[in-house]
This record gives C-alpha cells, structure tokens and sequence, in this order.
C-alpha cells in the first residue's frame, strides 16, 4: 500500500554513498521520484563531486541519461552541505515545495513533489559525471550495490491535513528496496542466451537448411528434406525460446524512446520492430510447411515461393537483428569495438558468396516430384561442389557464433555476473 509523508516547509533529503578512490572524473548519487518502478522521465536531486568541490542539481531523467536542469536547480534547492569523508560522500539540502515555483526551460520534467495525488517510487544510483561541467555521465551496470535500488512501496510527499504521519517522520532508504524484480543475473543470462540462440537458430540451422533445399536436392534420396525440416524445426523452437525468454527479461515491456533519442534508442527500437516481424515470418514457415499443398494441386507452386520468400525474409530479419544487436547496453558487444560485426559479415558475406557460386555451378535441374515429371526431362541431383561449399560456410556459421559466445560470456563476467 502506498505511504504518506508530511512535509510542511519541503522535502529534506540527507544523500550519501561511498565512492571510492576516483581521480579522473567527478562522482555522482542521486535519488529519483518515480511514477513508476523503472527509470525513465524522473525527477532527480543529484549529488556531484568533482574532487575538489560539490553540487547539488535538480535533474532529471529520460530512461537513457541524466540532465541537469539549471533553472529548476536555483528554484527548488537549498543546498545544506556537500562533502567527501573518508571516501563517502555526502549531501544534504531541502527541496521547496511552497510555493510551487514556474520553469520555463521545459516544466513537463520536474515534477510536482508537493501534489497528494501523485504516489512515487524512490530510486537511488550512483554513478559519474563530467568534473568540469557538472553533466551526468550515467550509473554502474556493474553487477553488485553499486547498482541502482528502487522502491517497492510508493510514497506520496504531501501538505495538506489528509497525510497519516508528521511533518518529523523520516524515510529510510534503501530498507524494503530492490535492483530488480527479476534477478539481475537472470536477465543478463537470459538476454545472452537470447543472442545466442538467434545467432544459431539463423546462421548454425537456417542458414544450410535454406542451402540444402535450394542446391542439394537430389532425386534418388529424400535426406535433403530430412535436413531441411529438422533443421527448420529446430529454428522454430530456438527462436521461440529467444523470443519469449527476452520479453521475460524485458518483464513484458516494449523499449520507447522517451524524450531525447538518441542512437542507441533508435537501434532498440528498429532491433524491436525487426524482431518481431522475423518472428512472425517464422511462424509463416511453419503454418506453410504443415498446410502445404499437395504436389498435384495447382497451388503447390505459389505455395512454395511464398515458402522461399518468407524465409529468405526471416534470415535477413534475423542476420539484422544480430548485427543491430552488437549495439544494446545489455548484451555488451559494443566494448569488442567492432570485432563483433566483422565476424558477422563474414558469415553473411559466406552465406551470400556460397549461395552465388552454387547457383552458377549447380546443373541448374532443380529435382521435380515423379508425379510430374515428364520422361524427357532432365535428370536430378546435387554436385559435390555445392555440398563442400555448404560445408564450408557451415563450419564458418559454428565458428562465428562460437567466438560470439565467447564474447557474450566474457562481458557477463567483467560486469560480474558469475554462478
């Protein structure tokens, strides 16, 4: 149940954390108001030292940074004391609730403390800021209680007679807060596997099974369409897992640019969109492979080009969303510099050049069921040629996500996320 505090002159705040030894930048606390449990579009009364003297700012966040709101700053704080002890730094100060000044440089972002009709989640993180200008530079994603903690409980900061405690009551904090309904762990694991799985589902599976079908029919066995179905299957299952698993970490959220979008938001959004239509044609493939119909109706020739195309969609969708993905906070990649997309092109150029030297050096006698044939046709068959080459790029395809692996896990380790 929500609680209520009353405060009669503003809201006065004691901030402090330990900050270590830093001597490149400057250091940042800062406590959030929330209309909800997740960052994003919060009031912030932000702490900063830059080594040699200290601030207090209202701020404000848009779920991607920090913004200092200088003009709100000079209407709502009074700073009390600042300082560093022993590596702890702390700050205290009173933010003015009467009476409710006006701000001209975007108002829509600090928020109305005083009004008892709003209910807040407290969020605290810590982080760094730039030691000249005072700017935010973000919070530790390092996995530990440098982390940022949030309320369970909401807390309504009120004036009028209707509050239940006194003007002298005081909130503890972080007593009865998180740093994430579902473990931090949990989601990191989840998020890497979901790339994992997405790399291997499209590049491991997909990728022979759409050469197999294409370059390595033959018409004295039927193992092509083996391969082909169970590896199709395969990438059904892995990227359902994907999919869902990473909506689960997400907690069933959609990412939304907030106010100021900047390009890792964009990548997000587009890795989002293009996610989700690959999986959709994945679900295509399916419906189609098991209503496909029959090799004597005339709709079995439109019916396989819509097979071909939809999955040649999904492959591109999904080879996409893993480049776009070496761009996400969470997965980490971005810290290889671009490591991580050569290794990608390599194995999208493999996949392309394969494909291309099959199709000029395969017979070109695509196999054709013994219900049509027609006795003086060509007969059918695959080139050893082809199959090296699917070989090779298969080999490629293992090596490639292999190594990506390596890279995911290492980044979980360095942020430590250990079992």
């Amino acid at each position: 149940m929500p609680r209520s505090l009353r405060i009669i002159f503003g809201l006065f705040f004691s901030i402090k954390c330990c900050i270590g030894v830093n001597l490149t930048g400057g250091d940042i606390s800062g406590c959030e108001a929330s209309k909800g449990c997740f960052f994003g579009d919060d009031t912030v009364i932000a702490c900063v030292f830059n080594g040699t003297s200290g601030y207090i700012f209202a701020a404000w966040n848009d779920k991607t940074d920090g913004h200092i709101d200088r003009e709100a700053t000079w209407r709502y704080i009074d700073p009390s004391s600042i300082g560093v002890i022993n590596s702890d730094m702390k700050c205290s100060g009173r933010w003015r609730f009467q009476p409710r000044p006006s701000i001209t440089n975007a108002p829509e972002y600090i928020m109305n403390l005083s009004s008892p009709s709003y209910s807040f989640h407290i969020l605290f993180a810590r982080g760094y800021a730039d030691r000249y200008s005072a700017e935010l530079m973000g919070h530790s994603i390092t996995d530990g209680s440098g982390f940022p903690w949030i309320s369970k409980d909401t807390i309504t900061f009120c004036q009028d007679g209707q509050c239940s405690l006194n003007g002298t009551d005081e909130i503890q904090f972080p007593q009865g807060a998180h740093q994430s309904a579902i473990p931090r762990i949990v989601k990191h694991f989840v998020a890497a596997g979901h790339a994992i799985f997405m790399m291997g589902s499209f590049w491991i599976f997909a990728g022979p099974a759409i050469l197999t079908a294409r370059y390595l029919k033959c018409q004295k066995s039927s193992c092509w369409y083996g391969t082909h179905g169970i590896f199709m299957i395969i990438v059904f299952i892995l990227v359902t897992i994907a999919f869902f698993g990473n909506f689960y970490q997400a907690e069933w959220r959609l990412f939304t640019c907030s106010t100021l979008c900047v390009y890792e938001d964009y990548v997000k959004f587009v890795h989002t969109i293009v996610g989700i239509f690959t999986y959709v044609c994945v679900c295509l493939q399916v419906i189609v492979g098991i209503f496909r119909p029959k090799k004597e109706s005339s709709k079995r020739p439109c019916a396989n080009w819509f097979h071909t195309g939809v999955g040649i969609m999904a492959w591109i969708g999904g080879s996409t969303a893993c480049v776009l993905g070496c761009h996400l906070g969470k997965t980490g990649l971005y810290e290889f510099g671009l490591y991580p997309q050569h290794v990608m092109t390599v194995v999208i150029g493999t996949f392309i050049m394969v494909a291309f030297l099959c199709e000029v050096s395969s017979r070109r006698n695509k196999y054709i069921p013994e219900g049509v044939k027609r006795p003086e046709g060509p007969s059918g068959g695959c080139n050893s040629f082809s199959v090296f080459l699917v070989i090779v790029y298969s080999v490629v395809a293992v090596l490639a996500v292999a190594l990506l692996t390596v890279f995911l896990f290492s980044i979980m380790y360095t942020r430590g996320f250990r079992w």
